[in-house]
């Protein structure tokens, strides 16, 4: 069975992203609103003045889950990932 994963996308202007513990907290005016399992993410969007904190950050990329950045007209600024598994000289080869 395939599992099928969610991205998760941050809309809200001043949202603040922390880590706890296995979860994906986010705040908006010191105010808890989303609390979610990471395991269940495959990536991360953020829309606007969207703020990660880097242990949320870090933890993301051990887990295989993109973090992407867009302003908020959706225009890309830059995307975090974490280390990709593969041989380059092993696939030239095979082709």
């Amino acid at each position: 069975m395939r599992k099928q994963l969610n991205t998760l996308y941050v809309t809200t202007e001043g949202a603040w992203l922390h880590k706890d513990g296995a979860n994906i907290v986010m705040e908006v005016e010191q105010q808890v609103r989303a609390r979610l399992p990471v395991h269940m993410l495959e990536s991360l969007v953020c829309f606007g003045r969207v703020l990660v904190s880097p242990p949320l950050l870090g933890y993301c990329a051990e887990q295989g889950i993109s973090t992407c950045f867009l302003t908020p007209n959706g225009k890309f600024l830059a995307r975090v990932e974490g280390p990709v598994s593969g041989n380059v000289l092993l696939r030239r080869q095979q082709y």
